[in-house]
């Protein structure tokens, strides 16, 4: 008989009938349709809506099948999923879209119920932004905007997510909201009651937060070098501590204000609140300090203005000794002979000599020589490249450390002529090939190469071979070689310490 009725049931659900029978006779009872789903409602959510509802069935036995259509309030509706719970959350649904949702009941049997009545809403991103985005605020009371899919009508704001001694308002697309005290992040959240009866998720709600921050101070301020008299092209470096990033500080004295810093990653320790602001700062020909106040001002993201900071420790800057004359001559392509007037500074300490390849040549260069006697007036610099122009200062530094720098001087060095080519000799016996050759000597000698190769080798081909060997003595003038059988062409050629060279005649043997 069980079977009979299972059979029955998917007759009518197969047929499409009517649940009337007419009989009188039967000998069993038609089940039950499972009660239909109540009070659907959407919950809008980030990444899809989330479908809620009651039964007033509740056994074990029930689960529900949740359908949606697009645009259309026909027939054509779309399972999303079969589940035992009361929600679900649709997913992947296209923004700016209108979608209907219903939900059917199925008991132990598999007898599905009729679909509830219909819910709809517009698909999209619900949410909140403070004070158009911004990161801080130093007021209270701030501006709430929304973006919403579809029609607002009331809203609920607070800090609390609970939404605690909150009451709903009539909602408008910017709200004014104040903020709790004290300092700190604040987070603003929201939940929305829609025109078309769908809600904003109470479980996930929206939200947005922003920094209070009423007030600002600087820790400290200092610069170094602090305790010695600075001179021109003197670098200091000044330093502003303070509690918080993302502000702008400065520094100002007697010949200079608002100079800016820069906020300092490196030297900063956020887990300690440590946020340090620098400049280095380079001392112009003309600037003379004695005890010169140096005060500092720091504003913070939110707009706070610190008190102004002194520093204690007074800028003293002061005149560096006389500068010698300099002059630069080119004695060879690799050698710059300088001479220079001699310094008449009491307090002498050095002479520093710097050397680039560009006109500023300053501290930064290289330094290549100190001459610590007041009386040596002359310098060669050598091992340099040929037919290249050399930029020269002296610097006359004192006994406080202070110093001037001369003119810049510059000299070319002269052309370099390739290395004296030597005279090559081979001669093959029992498999060895044993080259000969006349020795070279030049100054500027770097190397003997050897080269081997089944044809011909010509100047040009150098740059691009291989050498068989590399013979750093001048005065080693033969190498052995043992190839295999056949014929071979040798040449040697001559590297000076610039990197040019000559090239042997090609001598052929056949080993």
């Amino acid at each position: 008989m069980k079977n009979l009725i299972v059979l029955l049931l998917i007759i009518l659900m197969v047929a499409g009938c009517s649940r009337y029978i007419e009989s009188e006779n039967l000998d069993f009872d038609l089940p039950a349709e499972p009660v239909i789903p109540d009070a659907v409602k959407i919950l809008h959510a980030g990444d899809g809506v989330v479908l809620i509802w009651e039964t007033v069935d509740i056994s074990d036995d029930i689960s529900y099948r949740v359908y949606y259509s697009e645009d259309t309030l026909d027939t054509s509706y779309i399972l999303w999923e079969t589940t035992t719970d009361t929600s679900s959350l649709i997913t992947s649904l296209t923004p700016g879209r209108v979608y209907y949702f219903a939900v059917a009941s199925v008991d132990s049997n598999g007898l599905e119920s009729n679909k509830s009545d219909p819910v709809f809403s517009t698909f999209g991103v619900v949410s909140l932004n403070i004070n158009g985005g911004s990161r801080y605020t130093s007021s209270r009371n701030v501006s709430v905007t929304f973006v919403v899919p579809v029609t607002a009508a009331l809203v609920e704001l607070s800090e609390d997510p609970a939404f605690s001694e909150t009451r709903w308002e009539t909602y408008s697309t910017t709200k004014s909201f104040r903020l709790s005290q004290n300092d700190g992040a604040k987070y603003i959240y929201a939940r929305i009651q829609f025109a078309d009866g769908s809600e904003s998720n109470s479980l996930q709600p929206i939200a947005d937060t922003i920094i209070l921050d009423t007030k600002t101070e600087i820790d400290t301020a200092y610069f170094n070098p602090s305790d010695i008299i600075l001179a021109r092209d003197s670098v200091i470096t000044f330093t502003v501590i303070t509690g918080e990033m993302d502000g702008s500080a400065s520094i100002s004295f007697p010949g200079r204000s608002g100079l800016e810093l820069q906020y300092n990653v490196d030297a900063s320790d956020s887990s300690a609140g440590i946020f340090v602001y620098s400049l280095d700062f380079t001392v112009p020909y003309n600037l003379e300090l004695v005890d010169g106040v140096v005060r500092a001002n720091f504003s913070d993201a939110a707009g706070n203005n610190a008190e102004e900071y002194w520093i204690t420790e007074p800028l003293n800057i002061s005149n560096p000794p006389l500068p010698v004359s300099l002059v630069a001559v080119a004695e060879s392509s690799s050698k710059i002979r300088l001479n220079w007037s001699e310094s008449a500074n009491d307090d002498f300490a050095a002479y520093h000599i710097y050397r680039d390849t560009i006109t500023t040549v300053s501290l930064d260069s290289e330094p290549i020589e100190v001459i610590i006697s007041s009386a040596t007036l002359t310098y060669s610099d050598t091992n340099l490249d040929d037919s290249t122009r050399y930029y020269y200062r002296v610097y006359v530094f004192d006994n406080t450390g202070l110093s001037a720098a001369s003119e810049a001087v510059s000299a070319m060095t002269l052309v370099n002529a390739a290395p004296a080519a030597v005279i090559l000799a081979a001669r093959a016996e029992d498999g060895t090939v044993t080259l000969t050759w006349t020795s070279n000597n030049d100054e500027d000698f770097a190397s003997y190469r050897v080269f081997r190769r089944n044809s011909t080798i010509n100047y040009g081909d150098i740059p691009s071979l291989s050498p068989l060997q590399i013979i750093n003595s001048q005065a080693t003038t033969s190498y052995e070689d043992n190839p295999s059988s056949g014929t071979y062409h040798y040449v040697i050629c001559v590297f000076d310490r610039q990197g040019k060279y000559s090239m042997s005649a090609d001598v052929q043997i056949t080993n």
